[in-house]
């Protein structure tokens, strides 16, 4: 089962779109329950089954402002399906289809076109793929190898607010590790190249099992940092984001990248910081090491005033 809150029909209340997986005794489906106000919501209404529904995700497949959203299909018939809203809490059924086995989903704007992609995660072999749509049709944008990722879940979001979406892969299980523990398992922060295509820029320690993850802003400086939902378990892990003012390499936050941030880095090289005092922890896993230096000198000279 997966639920998202969506913006369906225009009340400012939200409406919940839940997937039921099924049985092998009953089909499963996709459902939407609207709010009625004070904490409640109506009864169930159905938009389409009578298939596995697994993962979904929200966003704008066609640039009329009304909320879409997509699902995967698993089981014999494994798939994509989506779904155009119509302003009023209904959606056009299976507007198109793609034949691909899916593991995980999402949507957003990769080339600032208004409308949005669908990044997804194939099932073996693992693969990131990225589809435009045109005009109601899908077409393969790109797609490169997830490093040896068997089992993982996507998100896709402007991490450093510099306009270009970011893809995050957070792996389950490596293929050539599979007894590598789940705390050890890097989070693969994938960057878009001027040819449009994206390819692995960070990997982040997270210090915790994760499953999914969500990026919000936790600590109120306007950037936004990770939520991880344990795996196998019941844990939150959180990364905060260290682009300080929105400036990556700032150590500082005096919104030059320069002598004095170098300073600050060297200062403290090597300690463990807190998510509270994050000092020169430039790339957010609470160690001061030479991957905060590469930060630091990729933005050396920048200004964010």
């Amino acid at each position: 089962m997966a639920v998202v809150a969506i913006e369906a029909d225009g009340d400012d209340l939200p409406e919940f779109i839940v997937t039921d997986a099924g049985t092998d005794m009953s089909a499963g489906g996709v459902y939407v329950m609207s709010g009625e106000g004070g904490g409640t919501l109506e009864s169930p209404t159905v938009i389409d089954e009578g298939f596995r529904a697994g993962d979904i995700a929200t966003g704008h497949l066609n640039g009329d402002q009304h909320s879409d959203f997509i699902v995967i299909e698993t089981g014999k018939d494994a798939g994509l399906r989506s779904y155009i809203g119509q302003g009023n809490s209904t959606f056009d059924q299976a507007t198109f289809t793609i034949a691909e086995a899916f593991q995980s989903i999402a949507l957003a704007d990769t080339t600032g076109n208004g409308t949005d992609e669908i990044i997804a995660l194939t099932e073996s072999p693992v693969r990131l793929q990225v589809w435009s749509v045109d005009e109601g049709m899908p077409s393969l944008v790109t797609e490169v190898p997830a490093l040896n990722v068997t089992e993982g879940s996507v998100a896709a979001v402007d991490i450093d607010q510099d306009g270009r979406i970011e893809i995050i892969v957070v792996p389950f299980l490596f293929e050539f590790a599979p007894n590598l523990q789940t705390t050890e398992l890097p989070l693969m922060i994938y960057r878009s190249t001027s040819s449009g295509e994206f390819v692995v820029s960070e990997l982040v320690q997270p210090g915790g099992a994760m499953r999914e993850v969500q990026l919000v802003d936790l600590d109120g400086d306007s950037d936004l940092d990770i939520v991880g939902d344990g795996l196998g378990g019941f844990e939150i892990t959180m990364l905060w984001n260290r682009t300080v003012s929105g400036c990556a390499g700032d150590a500082d936050g005096d919104g030059q990248v320069d002598f004095d941030d170098l300073g600050v880095l060297l200062e403290d090289w090597g300690i463990t910081v807190t998510a509270a005092c994050p000092g020169p922890d430039l790339d957010g896993d609470t160690i001061v090491s030479y991957s905060d230096l590469e930060v630091l000198l990729d933005h050396w000279g920048s200004s964010c005033n």
